[in-house]
């Protein structure tokens, strides 16, 4: 798979609408990386994914098999991005950014979603028998 838009800028990694599909970044380091509009349908992000100032906005996760299970993305931008059916079970989603997120049946017990922000998501149909929640204050 060849990522033809990577750019590395004040120690950010920007990757813009790439098709990363089926990737599988279990393990990975993914500090301080933006993906913007990319396509990350059944992409992989499981325990071990270091993810701390993870920047996803506006990304396609939608299909059911985008997984999270045990993942720490704590302080992630998530907003408007296309969650649906992703399995996030037992992951720290703490000071997460869920703003206007498509959450619809998406798999969230036992997350510990202290503080995250999920003004405007949707989330019918949602498991959310959660680990440790918390009221976000702006």
């Amino acid at each position: 798979m060849a990522l033809m838009t990577i750019i590395l800028s004040s120690n950010v990694w920007f990757i813009e609408m790439q098709d990363l599909s089926y990737v599988d970044f279990s393990y990975a380091s993914l500090q301080n990386v933006l993906f913007s509009r990319a396509n990350l349908l059944c992409a992989k992000f499981r325990v071990g994914c270091g993810c701390r100032g993870f920047h996803i906005p506006q990304c396609n996760f939608a299909g059911g098999r985008c997984e999270f299970t045990g993942a720490n993305l704590r302080g992630a931008f998530l907003a408007g991005a296309n969650l649906q059916s992703a399995t996030l079970q037992d992951a720290c989603l703490v000071d997460c950014n869920f703003c206007g997120a498509n959450l619809r049946s998406a798999h969230l017990q036992t997350a510990d979603l202290t503080n995250a922000n999920f003004e405007g998501a949707n989330l019918e149909g949602a498991n959310l028998k959660v680990k440790t929640f918390s009221v976000w204050k702006p």
